[in-house]
């Protein structure tokens, strides 16, 4: 498992420097970490913390950790790029009082979300990876977060709201 390295017991205990000169091939060798699926990290993310609330930033820290071993293992396997798609909590918004109220873009465009997102963008960055985010324009599979949610009006002035 990526997050569970093991070194088997027949490895010499004494290790002698490797005098090793190699090139990628590519010059983006990433991964896509498909956030769709209920996978280990995609709670965190998607700034959600391990039970898929938001409210408590410490809590969502909590696993952050985990984060940063799967960016050393990118870097194990000779990565430099890593990228996700981010999601929209639908369910939270159906259970709004007000969820046709354009101006309550709840928790997926908070700047509680945007911090959450900087900092595991920035832990990438500090180890030299690439990072992208992936936010289509009107996909409503798998509780993709989109830029146009409402196919209808001025789309330049509703995405430029949305990725403020």
């Amino acid at each position: 498992h990526p997050l569970k390295p093991v070194l088997p017991d027949v490895l010499p205990e004494l290790w002698y420097p490797l005098d090793v000169h190699e090139s990628p091939r590519w010059e983006f060798r990433g991964s896509h970490y498909h956030t769709q699926h209920p996978l280990e990290l995609t709670n965190l993310l998607n700034g959600y913390d391990d039970h898929g609330q938001t409210k408590d930033r410490e809590r969502w820290a909590l696993s952050f950790n985990a984060w940063q071993d799967y960016l050393d293992w990118l870097l194990a396997q000779k990565q430099n790029y890593v990228e996700w798609m981010l999601l929209a909590d639908r369910r939270r918004k159906d259970q709004k009082d007000h969820k046709d109220d354009e101006a309550d873009l709840g928790f997926e465009l908070s700047d509680e979300r945007r911090w959450r997102l900087q900092t595991l963008v920035q832990a990438a960055h500090d180890k030299g990876l690439e990072v992208g985010v992936d936010v289509p324009l009107s996909l409503k599979q798998q509780h993709a977060l989109n830029l146009l949610p409402n196919q209808r009006g001025d789309h330049k002035e509703e995405v430029r709201r949305r990725i403020r």
